[in-house]
């Protein structure tokens, strides 16, 4: 039921750059303007395969041609039943104990524990972990994950434990967070009136 998104500190307070605007999939939100998108790389593991996914890369820390660990990961995914805000209550145990075995698989170390959040104005479940990316290099994330009925968005906002630029990605992880929302459906245009002749 439950999926994850895969594992993959400066000294002064980092000021958020202007904003971008993520549309697509039939979500927006908002994200620091100097972010790029990128085409999904390597994972550590996924439980799951997702409907879509988005990557965000954090600039100046690619080294060698190479994709960084400070990266912004957001997917979405197909549930088997419905959770919203009136029913989460009813899978709060269920969601738990799946998102425990799948941390312990992955071997990571949970430094700040599960909690109830939102995401946008979906009901969440948030904790920060320390694991390992796909190079074996260690990395600290954020984890959201959010439902919408059959719909499960989950987000991963990931730093390396030793990154000059871990306070952006965490500014930007809230900046995604606060912003999330549907784009709303286009209402249907209305169909013209037959003229009636004389």
């Amino acid at each position: 039921m439950l999926v994850a998104a895969a594992l993959l500190a400066g000294a002064a307070r980092a000021q958020a750059p202007a904003p971008a605007k993520y549309k697509g999939h039939g979500i927006t939100f908002a994200y620091p303007g100097t972010w790029a998108k990128v085409a999904p790389g390597q994972v550590t593991q996924r439980a799951g395969t997702p409907v879509w996914e988005q990557w965000l890369q954090i600039p100046n820390t690619a080294t060698d041609g190479q994709m960084s660990t400070d990266l912004v990961m957001l997917g979405a995914y197909r549930l088997s039943v419905s959770i919203t805000a009136a029913n989460i209550a009813a899978y709060d145990e269920a969601i738990r104990a799946a998102l425990d075995s799948f941390l312990t698989q992955l071997g990571t170390t949970v430094t700040s524990p599960v909690t109830r959040t939102v995401f946008g104005k979906f009901p969440a479940y948030q904790l920060e972990i320390d694991g390992v990316a796909p190079d074996n290099s260690p990395v600290h994330s954020r984890l959201v994950y959010a439902f919408n009925g059959r719909t499960e968005y989950a987000l991963n906002c990931q730093h390396g434990t030793t990154s000059a630029v871990a306070p952006d990605v965490m500014l930007g992880c809230d900046q995604i967070q606060q912003s999330f929302k549907l784009v709303p459906k286009p209402k249907p245009k209305p169909k013209p009136k037959k003229k009636r002749g004389r």
